[in-house]
């Protein structure tokens, strides 16, 4: 099941589940597949209206920061996503992940991306000035002055400034958990 944004607000503030890093790292390792597998299939079958979805830096777990010929790509090997029929992170819902990449065009990087095991503690990311979004809308592309910083377990911190962003996600997203709302 796609998420789509529908009548995405400008700004959300993020909201962090108690216990999820716990969460991520069981299905990382393998211990919860055949649940999210199923889960998933549960979850569409349920779902008859358009989920509103969006991408939580935090609890997000990158495999790499590249920075090439002006693009820098920020690889998720597991994104965290929260899906509502509300606002997502806010409303009730269900938390997923899914592999990905947020692409920044024209853009320059700051800071060494020496990320560790990769996991995200604090993010955020800024179009033209507008208030900081720790939710990213799936689908995102904004044209304009991007500014984001990531935050890593290691203490890394990683800042891009960019023309513009492209959020794309890959692979088959895998159910993590019911989200009661905040």
């Amino acid at each position: 099941m796609p998420c789509t944004a529908v009548g995405w607000p400008g700004s959300i503030a993020g909201y962090s589940a108690s216990g999820l890093s716990v969460g991520l790292l069981r299905l990382m390792s393998g211990q919860v597949q055949s649940f999210a597998s199923v889960g998933f299939r549960a979850a569409q079958k349920r779902q008859n209206v358009t989920m509103n979805c969006s991408l939580e830096l935090h609890d997000s777990r990158v495999s790499s920061v590249q920075s090439t010929g002006g693009v820098v790509t920020i690889n998720f090997e597991a994104a965290y996503l929260h899906r509502s029929g509300g606002v997502p992170g806010s409303d009730e819902g269900t938390g997923w992940v899914q592999s990905g990449y947020l692409e920044f065009a024209s853009a320059s990087l700051t800071g060494a991306p020496d990320i560790g095991e990769g996991w995200i503690v604090d993010g955020s990311l800024r179009v033209d000035g507008a208030g900081e979004l720790r939710l990213i809308p799936v689908p995102f592309n904004a044209s304009g002055t991007v500014a984001a910083r990531f935050t890593f377990n290691n203490g890394c911190i990683v800042r891009v400034q960019a023309e513009g962003a492209r959020l794309t996600m890959t692979g088959e997203p895998a159910f993590v958990e019911a989200f009661p709302g905040a």
